[in-house]
């Protein structure tokens, strides 16, 4: 069943005066910034994982789209990230704020206080509410339609089947499933965007949000002509989610397999050849030296990453998550992120 609350034409049109997005095929290379508006938009997205690594393309992803626009990508990890940001606005600002139905309320009354104060702030051009099931979209609309207008344009949609004139396709480019396997063809070193995070107030900071290091610029790939500390950079990154999906007993090894499978494939098309590795089944076979090392042990308790994929794999258990063994053929091209 699909829905949302369609947005008045007129509105729209107003908010994508001089804001045009349209994604270039597969999102191969940074985009040039547009030019910002007298009155510069920012793109909010406030979501409780939106710092985790499952979300890695789904931030890039925003980044490109925001600077395709000439407007500023601004992740808000809580409500009160957002609340911090509006606070320090100076009134010339613009935003739109994507959030779930889990933020939603908390943010609106933030916005309903800065509308009653006399102190100048940002200015909200809408509200759009993510829901990921039924039950949480009709309960979102009927909050919705609670609210008073005068606190502004909020609108309820159902992520699965967002429109694609909802900000000129971004919003059903970034938060649609599909988005989480782009990230192979995007350049893991090449975006920045700014987060007000209650560890980190800059993702590229050298720590990520979780409080772990993150690979350096030169790790990935910034100042690396031959790609192997990318290569490097990102088996150890697929080491730590394939040991976060090892260590969860409840999946079947038909099930493991293909994690290994899909992990594989995603870091040997990430980074093109990691640390010289051709083909999947090289790095698969990396990956089980790596189970029989020591280090396996120690990485099998590492309990952040584990929590980090604890969504994926309930999915996988309530059979939402459709994987597929991986097909050779298809790695070099642009069916292999399907």
């Amino acid at each position: 069943m699909s829905w949302h609350l369609q947005l008045p034409m007129m509105q729209m049109g107003q908010l994508m005066k001089g804001f045009n997005f349209r994604a270039p095929p597969g999102l191969a290379s940074e985009p040039e910034a547009a030019p910002l508006p007298v009155n510069p938009l920012t793109l909010i997205w406030c979501h409780e994982r939106c710092h985790k690594n499952e979300n890695q393309a789904r931030r890039d992803a925003f980044q490109s789209s925001a600077t395709l626009t000439g407007a500023q990508a601004l992740l808000c990890k809580k409500t009160k990230q957002f609340s911090h940001w509006l606070e320090r606005s100076t009134g010339e600002e613009r935003y739109v704020l994507i959030t779930d139905w889990r933020e939603a309320q908390p943010c609106m009354q933030v916005i309903a206080k800065s509308l009653a104060d006399s102190t100048p702030h940002a200015s909200m051009e809408m509200v759009i509410v993510l829901c990921e099931s039924e039950k949480q979209g009709i309960r979102a609309i009927e909050w919705r339609q609670s609210l008073d207008p005068q606190q502004g344009s909020v609108h309820v949609y159902q992520r699965d089947s967002l429109p694609a004139t909802l900000l000129d396709g971004l919003v059903k480019h970034v938060f649609t499933e599909a988005c989480a396997m782009h990230s192979i063809s995007l350049d893991l070193g090449s975006t920045s965007y700014e987060s007000y995070d209650s560890l980190s107030h800059s993702y590229d900071s050298g720590t990520d949000p979780s409080g772990h290091r993150s690979p350096s610029s030169e790790q990935r790939g910034g100042h690396d002509p031959q790609g192997k500390n990318q290569g490097l950079a990102m088996e150890d990154f697929l080491r730590h989610r394939y040991a976060a999906e090892q260590a969860e007993k409840r999946l079947t090894p038909e099930e493991k397999d293909m994690l290994q499978q899909k992990f594989a494939q995603e870091a040997l098309i990430r980074s093109r050849s990691p640390a010289g590795r051709t083909t999947v089944e090289e790095v698969m076979d990396d990956l089980d030296e790596y189970q029989k090392s020591k280090r396996w042990t120690k990485m099998n308790s590492v309990k952040p990453f584990r929590k980090a994929h604890e969504d994926q794999i309930n999915d996988i258990m309530r059979g939402t998550t459709n994987l597929t063994p991986f097909v050779p053929e298809a790695s070099s091209s642009s069916e292999a992120s399907a």
